[in-house]
């Protein structure tokens, strides 16, 4: 049985779920439980995926991407489905 620790985000509540991303153990308040996921995993995950936590922004539209849903181009990078309308990868 674990024993009881505080939430590792905000250190204040007590912990009740642990992130299936990063391990962090934290509090109803830090964790979202439909995606399973601590606050800041949340503001790092790929907003084209919503699974994996992204690597950088698209060049083009901004959104968080990680790097299966994108494409490097130089030194940009840019979200599959702005590659897609820009002509960078058909599918």
């Amino acid at each position: 049985m674990r024993k009881t620790t505080l939430c590792e985000i905000c250190e204040e509540e007590s912990a009740v779920a642990k992130c299936r991303i990063c391990g962090r153990w934290v509090c109803g308040k830090d964790f979202d439980a439909s995606l399973g996921i601590c606050n800041v995993c949340l503001s790092t995950l790929c907003q084209v995926c919503h699974e994996r936590l992204a690597i950088g922004h698209c060049a083009r539209c901004g959104r968080l991407v990680c790097r299966r849903d994108s494409v490097r181009v130089g030194l940009l990078r840019y979200c599959i489905d702005c590659a897609r309308e820009l002509g960078i990868v058909t599918m």
